[in-house]
């Protein structure tokens, strides 16, 4: 018969043990299972092709801190894709880093469901459990973090599920190992949903990137100082 994965009774304690590959710890492994269903459905859906998606992408200028939007630009698309969001190869991106230099800046890259899926993210990420806080409240969240030999800039974050239902809600990430100022405003957010169908897509995602101004006075270092925050994103309107 079919029954309700409950994860209300699941309580959650600090803890700084490394759990690589969920399955060492029962709680942990039972909340990655109910994440991974929504990732392997999305995941499926992608392959799919089937969808036409309205959606509106945008970029936006935000002040340093990145609570105020200085500049905003967006259009709407209308496509019939794989996917809305979706992100490169993942064997090339855990090898290489979800940042990498571009001529005078860099590329900052995002998690899709296929690298939060695959064996090689998995081997190189701990994961635990944490509760939710702001507008996250009552939620659990299952974060992860690299492992400390990682060689290249990574990421970490929380998959944010319902307690009552164990439904994926979103995805927070920010980069880690990154020799920039300020680096924890950088990150980004990727939010699932179920269709009525059965199947998922992502209905939003951003990515926030750092401006930064090289400044050098004579006889001195030069001095990097982040002047604002470039955010790029996506949100489905109609599918």
């Amino acid at each position: 018969p079919v029954e309700a994965i409950m994860l209300a009774g699941i309580d959650v304690r600090t803890s700084r043990r490394c759990e690589v590959r969920p399955g060492q710890g029962a709680s942990t492994a039972t909340v990655w299972e109910e994440a991974r269903k929504a990732l392997e459905a999305t995941s499926r859906t992608s392959g799919l092709g089937r969808y036409r998606y309205v959606i509106r992408h945008y970029e936006r200028e935000l002040d340093a801190r990145g609570r105020r939007v200085v500049s905003e630009q967006s259009q709407i698309q209308r496509a019939t894709m794989s996917s809305p969001f979706r992100s490169v190869n993942v064997e090339t991106l855990l090898e290489r880093g979800f940042i990498r230099p571009d001529g005078e800046g860099s590329l900052y890259f995002a998690p899709d469901a296929d690298i939060l899926l695959s064996d090689a993210f998995l081997d190189t990420h701990c994961m635990s459990l944490t509760s939710g806080r702001g507008e996250a409240e009552g939620l659990l969240g299952l974060s992860f973090e690299p492992t400390q030999d990682r060689g290249v800039p990574d990421i970490s974050g929380v998959l944010w599920l319902d307690r009552q239902d164990g439904e994926l809600q979103w995805l927070d990430y920010k980069y880690e190992f990154l020799d920039v100022p300020n680096a924890e405003r950088l990150g980004g957010m990727v939010r699932f949903e179920g269709l009525p169908n059965g199947t998922w897509i992502v209905r939003e995602w951003y990515i926030r990137m750092p401006i930064l101004e090289a400044t050098r006075r004579q006889g001195r270092r030069t001095r990097i100082r982040p002047i604002g925050i470039r955010e790029e994103g996506s949100l489905v309107l109609s599918v």
